[in-house]
């Protein structure tokens, strides 16, 4: 016997957007009636969750049926001081997260490599398709791409694509039952449940006495509804979960799951085929069928008899318009220019976060613990200035962080800032202003970077004033000093590109320089020491390396003991990579530089890292193309503290086909991670996935097999990675769920 359930209706589809809704509580029979709610949330620091009420009783069991648990009326919310006992703890939805937001490590290289860092976190995507409550909705609802939804007296679900023109669809989805096939069960009259929503989960318990939760999570394609049980239902034969779609149809049966139409006969909601999965990963298929407006998924009897509970089953809900075609549109907002800093409390991942328009852009952080727990499931907002913003840098200190960006001048289009703000250990924005590090009406600045030294922060930028490099100390209670920053360089011509690092209590800016540019207008590469309290030492510059040839893109580590500055230089048969050391005392030690990879064909884009008390240089490689427009590897090498370099030849870090580039390194101690863009699975189209290898560097530098780290849909870029002494962290910034224009 299957059980009834009073049902919450929409009066309007477009009512289930963030901007609020009006909405009717209706039995089965009758005609609708405009009511308050008699289910209420409330939002609290761990989630939200609705009280059942002192009337609230539960059906009887009685057999093979779970009776699923009825609520009274006109109940009060309740805040939590915790997660209930019943949920499922963020982050640790073993059906698919089986070692959490950090996955597990990389097993052991045959060639002795010490492998021990772990692939990338899924941080950025669970704040973005966080449960929100805003407008007058009293509901926590949530929209991704083609779709809408909210936890009332079940998932409400709206296919509807605005920006694509079409039409939405409201659905209502709910469970009736879960029983075995054999024996019977009594009926229940359950209203709504009590959701307890964490980030972009929200779950319901649906029985005390089996420990039977509904479990919904919200992403890029839909919402992935879970039933999760402690244990099986008595009974005999498999167990089947009977659910309702109020609002649409089933229609047919695809090889990708069932789809319901709406009134004129489309399809416009798919149920995805689901699987059952134990707590050790195991997996047995479920059939799912459906008829009329219900859903009925079997699992199969030899499930039950081998699982090790609690046990999963998971379908996708999802958008469509026309049978497997998913809606358009763009993605709910745009995420781009992730970074990541670590210390000892954790990491901190940053990135701006808009709703698919520049003035709707806004600057968003979370925290991440030593273990890779994801700890602000809705993230920190840092900075909500409605204009567009670039997170461009981000350091950390001793218990908190500093995170610059530049963004437009108040209401203008030409004149860029930097601003910056610091977040303690514990996630607290403490500049929610944020600060102003230059702020100067008529003037251009751009392209930020920033370092720590443990007292205090040096951000430093490209400025429109001289087109120099321009830099600010950042205290740590926050004094910028001097406001508007001071001249690092202001010599002839342009400058570009700074970097900086520091060692000890001071820093190292290098940047490319043009001050002795010739018909040619050929670059160099410079750099200054700077004082922990902002003093300028080498005011007329360094020269790293000067000549008659270009030299680009600087990027600058510190060993603890010296400086050293990597750039590309330019040579008739392709770039090269180079490098020179600089000591704490500001002599290049290396004059004009050293050659780290003179290869066939060019090298670009270098990056550096200490390793081993040594420094690591990766870069993209082309030796192996006949030309230098495709089939990039990545190839590093480690120079020595004397400046000279023990890999001579470079060694492969990736050489699959298919082409790399744009690589990244993350260090502690002797070991380091390399990440890069890889366009093994797509060759020849723009549409990259981002790969990882572990290296070691105790003796020789032994890089392992390498491994991916995302290979989703469209195109991954910017990768760029973090160790904090225990684990690695990996960002990027990702396509999966945008059209061309918008990236995640």
């Amino acid at each position: 016997m299957l059980l009834d359930r009073r049902q919450l209706v929409w009066v309007a589809a477009a009512a289930l957007a963030c901007v609020g809704a009006a909405f009717v509580c209706a039995p089965r029979s009758g005609l609708p009636r405009l009511t308050s709610p008699d289910c209420v949330f409330e939002r609290m620091a761990t989630g939200w969750v609705r009280d059942e009420g002192a009337s609230s009783g539960r059906g009887t069991v009685s057999g093979a049926q779970i009776g699923l648990r009825a609520s009274g009326q006109n109940g009060m919310a309740r805040k939590w001081a915790g997660r209930p006992e019943w949920a499922i703890p963020f982050g640790d939805e073993f059906w698919k997260r089986p070692s959490r937001i950090l996955s597990e490590s990389i097993p052991p290289d045959p060639a002795g490599a010490v492998v021990s860092p772990v692939k990338v976190s899924d941080a950025v995507e669970r704040v973005t398709y966080a449960f929100c409550q805003e407008g007058a909705s009293p509901f926590p609802h949530v929209r991704g791409r083609g779709y809408q939804a909210s936890v009332t007296d079940g998932l409400e679900f709206v296919a509807s694509s605005p920006e694509a023109g079409e039409p939405a669809t409201a659905a209502r989805f709910y469970t009736r039952s879960i029983r075995r096939e054999i024996g019977e069960g009594s009926e229940a009259q359950p209203v709504c449940p009590a959701w307890f929503v964490a980030g972009n989960t929200a779950q319901a318990l649906l029985d005390p006495a089996s420990g039977l939760v509904e479990h919904c999570e919200a992403g890029p394609a839909g919402v992935e509804v879970t039933w999760v049980m402690n244990r099986p239902p008595p009974g005999q034969g498999g167990m089947v979960i009977e659910a309702e779609m109020t609002g649409i149809r089933f229609s047919r049966q695809s090889s990708s799951g069932l789809h319901f139409v709406d009134g004129s006969g489309i399809e416009r909601v798919k149920v995805g085929l689901a699987k059952a999965v134990d707590r050790k990963g195991r997996t047995w298929p479920v059939s799912i069928e459906g008829r009329g407006t219900l859903l009925r998924a079997v699992v199969p009897d030899e499930a039950l008899a081998q699982a090790e509970f609690p046990l999963a089953i998971d379908p996708l809900i999802s958008a469509e318009f026309g049978m497997d075609q998913p809606l358009g549109g763009p993605a709910p907002c745009t995420r781009a220019a992730p970074l990541i800093a670590a210390n000892d409390s954790g990491y901190l991942v940053v990135w701006t976060h808009g709703k698919g328009t520049a003035t709707a852009a806004a600057v968003y952080a979370a925290r991440l613990s030593l273990a890779g727990e994801l700890l602000d499931p809705f993230g920190i907002l840092v900075s909500s200035v409605a204009a567009e913003q670039t997170v461009c840098a981000a350091a950390a200190g001793p218990g908190a962080f500093l995170v610059v960006w530049s963004a437009p001048h108040g209401a203008s289009v030409s004149d860029w800032d930097i601003f910056g703000a610091r977040i303690q250990a514990d996630g607290t924005v403490m500049d929610t202003g944020p600060l102003t590090v230059c702020g100067m009406a008529g003037t251009v600045q751009s392209s930020p970077a920033v370092a720590g030294n443990g007292d205090n922060y040096l951000v430093v930028w490209r400025d429109s004033r001289s087109t120099g490099i321009y830099g600010s100390v950042v205290a740590a209670d926050g004094t910028v000093s001097p406001t508007n920053g001071f001249p690092i360089c202001a010599a002839a011509n342009d400058q570009y590109t700074p970097a900086v690092a520091a060692l000890g209590t001071n820093y190292l800016v290098a940047w490319q320089d043009y001050r002795n540019a010739g018909v040619n207008y050929h670059s160099d590469i410079y750099a200054a020491r700077v004082t922990g309290n902002g003093v300028l030492l080498d005011t007329s510059g360094i020269a790293v390396c000067k000549g008659t040839n270009s030299n680009y893109h600087p990027a600058v580590a510190s060993s603890g003991t010296n400086f050293l500055v990597v750039w590309e230089g330019y040579d008739v048969g392709g770039n090269d990579i180079l490098g020179a050391r600089i000591g704490p005392n500001g002599l290049v030690l290396d004059t004009n530089g050293f050659v780290i990879s003179h290869a066939a064909n060019a090298q670009f884009n270098p990056a550096a890292a200490p390793i081993g008390g040594d420094f690591l240089v990766v870069w993209q490689d082309y030796r192996g193309s006949p030309t230098n427009d495709f089939e990039a590897t990545i190839y590093g090498a480690r120079v020595l503290g004397n400046g000279s370099v023990a890999d001579l030849d470079g060694v492969a870090i990736s050489s699959a086909l298919g082409g790399q580039g744009t690589a990244a390194v993350g260090t502690y101690g002797s070991n380091a991670i390399v990440v890069w863009q890889d366009f093994r699975n797509n060759p020849g189209s723009t549409l990259a996935d981002i790969f990882g290898a572990p290296v070691n560097a105790m003796s020789n530098l032994v890089a392992a097999p390498d491994f991916e780290v995302s290979t989703v849909a469209n195109t991954e870029s910017s990768p760029t990675s973090a160790g904090n002494g225990t684990n690695f962290l990996v960002v990027w910034a990702d396509n999966r769920n945008a059209p061309v224009g918008y990236r995640d």
